[in-house]
């Protein structure tokens, strides 16, 4: 049976301008360097290789040192469209604010064509937009960055669970008189400030627990969002500007605690704790529920008090 190389990582795969990975990268930040593959080619179903025909040719090389991927044409005067996948499953990060792409290249001769770029298809395939254009003719032999892409910016991007990104050549020579090589490929999910990960634990006051590392501040908009390790918990005083709850989830005020939402206050989740929930902005609790054992101070529009519990706890109108 056919079997590529790290010598030719298209041998299996030589009539088509993409192909489809067996696998999705779906846990963030990701890199891959290329220079941990043997012969058995172990980079990771997330990766395949392909070429239009059989004049195309896609190598593990050493480029001064360090391992890179070759793109060129095996035989001179063969045109042929070169290229290597990458699957992603980003359908569980549609309240990020970004998906950065990086990565590294270097021209070995090769002209620009219209091929020699970076895509991108939000439906496995289905439809190809264009994220990096002219990565050929920049006469330059050694690895350099490409400026940071934001994929969630560009026209035709969705949070879909199959989106491929292919890096592509175009040309008819061998190297060096033509070719790109790539490099230091990586990929990072950026969350907005406020946006709770609860990776170390309950604490609101604790940094790591935010997705920026940061604990907001009172001009930051706080989520609460459906998927998170630890619920939070407001230890310490502490102001936003609006917060969000998600539905099914708690946000817990701890005694002696105040936490002040000058804006809006979103709770399709449960409200509970024992110290003060301070709501200066419009409150809408339609979907959620209001267990407190503290108190509630609503001081502006009150929406709904949804399911509120009326056993313990005191709901204060200072407005």
């Amino acid at each position: 049976p056919c079997a590529p190389t790290t010598s030719d990582l298209s041998l299996c795969n030589n009539s088509a301008t993409y192909c489809s990975p067996s696998t999705a990268i779906s846990s963030f930040p990701y890199t891959e360097n290329f220079s941990s593959a043997t012969s058995s080619m172990n980079f990771g179903g997330e990766w395949c290789f392909s070429s239009s025909n059989s004049y195309g040719r896609i190598r593990q090389y050493s480029l001064s040192g360090d391992y890179v991927i070759l793109m060129d044409s095996r035989t001179n005067g063969g045109t042929v469209e070169n290229s290597m996948t990458l699957s992603l499953d980003l359908s569980s990060y549609s309240a990020a604010d970004q998906v950065n792409l990086n990565f590294n290249r270097s021209d070995h001769g090769d002209e620009n064509h219209t091929q020699d770029r970076v895509q991108f298809s939000p439906n496995g395939g289905t439809t190809w937009y264009t994220a990096v254009s002219n990565l050929g003719n920049v006469n330059n032999t050694s690895q350099s960055a490409n400026a940071t892409v934001d994929l969630a910016a560009l026209s035709g991007f969705s949070w879909s669970s199959n989106f491929l990104v292919k890096f592509s050549q175009y040309d008819n020579y061998t190297y060096s008189m033509d070719g790109i090589a790539f490099d230091d490929v990586s990929v990072a999910i950026v969350y907005p400030p406020g946006y709770w990960l609860g990776a170390t634990s309950t604490a609101w006051g604790t940094g790591s627990n935010w997705a920026d590392g940061n604990v907001p501040s009172s001009s930051v908009d706080v989520v609460i969002p459906s998927s998170y390790t630890y619920a939070p918990n407001v230890n310490q005083d502490a102001t936003c500007a609006s917060i969000t709850i998600a539905s099914g989830k708690t946000l817990t005020v701890a005694s002696g605690k105040t936490l002040t939402v000058s804006g809006t206050s979103d709770i399709n989740g449960t409200l509970t704790g024992a110290g003060t929930f301070d709501a200066n902005g419009t409150f809408d609790a339609n979907t959620g529920s209001i267990t407190m054992s503290g108190k509630l101070k609503l001081g502006s529009t009150v929406s709904s008090l949804g399911t509120l519990s009326t056993s313990t706890g005191t709901v204060e109108y200072d407005g």
